[in-house]
């Protein structure tokens, strides 16, 4: 693939929907994966493509979604603690928030969170959250909501494995999709 970016939908998405954007896509030579159904009142997805297509000629067939500029982070938290709760707004929705977190939203007992890796590490939001989680003895859920690019996954093993040599291109799951191979 040579671009991958994620979109977002402010509505819960059924299979009839996403089944009618996928086949809207049909015709731009691009793929799509959704995120988990029904968590908020938003949707997530990540399109791919190769670098010949254009990804304004993506965006024009899924009417209503915001395509970011890059495949995003997103992520649901909710903390044990209902006081974390505001805590972890302030700490990456606030004034001082790191310059990477494009979104983050209180959306009932969660805050969603929307982060370009490309500035802000992961490993960065979660030691914000393990900060603020400690000022509270509270634990939290972390729920995925968009579908991670091999980029995306390649970088965040690499941090987390202190492992710089990891790459999409050295990741056996990509490889074998580039060769359209199962």
């Amino acid at each position: 693939m040579g671009w991958a970016r994620t979109f977002r939908v402010d509505a819960a998405l059924d299979e009839r929907q996403r089944t009618g954007m996928a086949t809207a896509l049909r015709g731009t030579r691009a793929q799509i994966r959704f995120g988990p159904s029904l968590i908020f009142s938003r949707s997530y997805g990540l399109i791919e493509a190769d670098d010949d297509v254009v990804p304004e000629a993506v965006a024009s067939a899924l009417p209503g979604a915001r395509l970011y500029g890059e495949s995003i982070i997103a992520l649901a938290i909710e903390p044990s603690s209902p006081d974390a709760l505001h805590a972890y707004r302030e700490a990456l929705g606030g004034a001082g928030r790191p310059a990477g977190v494009i979104g983050c939203d209180v959306i009932g007992t969660a805050i969603a969170i929307e982060l370009l890796p490309s500035i802000t590490p992961f490993a960065a939001v979660a030691a914000i959250l393990d900060v603020e989680s400690r000022r509270f003895s509270a634990s939290r859920k972390t729920t995925l909501l968009a579908p991670l690019s091999m980029d995306v996954l390649a970088a965040i093993a690499a941090a987390g494995l202190q492992a710089p040599e990891i790459a999409p291109n050295r990741i056996l799951e990509a490889l074998l999709a580039h060769a359209n191979i199962e």
